[in-house]
């Protein structure tokens, strides 16, 4: 056996040993693809008269409730980002009040603008209370939509003991 051999032979089972590997991997698959179609024919194969009956109001009220519930965590994340930035100002108005500086940078969309710190001042101070009106709408917009979710929470449970009773 020469030098040159053993690294070649080293390669040849490395590469023989990944090929197992990929062949183990892919069988497993097959197995696990096989075990959920035969999951699957079974649930279909499960008697139909288990289901329950859906009326078209019922699922009108599913699908409100499912939207109501979307949008408050859209609104969820949307006061957090606005918290975030009421804090923020809160920062920047501070650091303009111990200012002692004739001029301040301010950051307007993508790029700082340089003015007087009493313009500065007044520009995050209507940024501020710009944002804490927003967040008062989005808060109260929250409080809405959990009102519309309770009540349908409501319907649902008085339909579902009108059903137990008729059972």
């Amino acid at each position: 056996m020469n030098s040159g051999e053993a690294p070649r032979r080293a390669v040849l089972f490395l590469l023989f040993l990944r090929r197992s590997l990929l062949d183990l991997r892919r069988a497993r698959a097959r197995v696990v693809r096989a075990d959920h179609r035969a999951g699957a024919r079974r649930r279909l194969a499960a008697p139909m008269s288990a289901a329950k009956e859906v009326t078209w109001e019922d699922q009108q009220r599913i699908c409100a409730f499912s939207r109501m519930n979307a949008r408050a965590h859209e609104i969820h994340s949307e006061i957090k980002h606005k918290e975030k930035q009421i804090d923020d100002l809160d920062e920047a108005s501070t650091e303009l009040a111990v200012n002692d500086e004739d001029d301040a940078r301010v950051l307007m969309g993508e790029c700082f603008v340089k003015m007087d710190n009493e313009q500065a001042e007044a520009k995050v101070e209507a940024m501020l209370t710009r944002e804490r009106a927003a967040l008062e709408a989005l808060s109260a917009e929250r409080k809405v939509l959990r009102e519309g979710m309770e009540e349908l929470k409501k319907v649902r449970l008085a339909r579902r003991t009108a059903r137990a009773f008729d059972d």
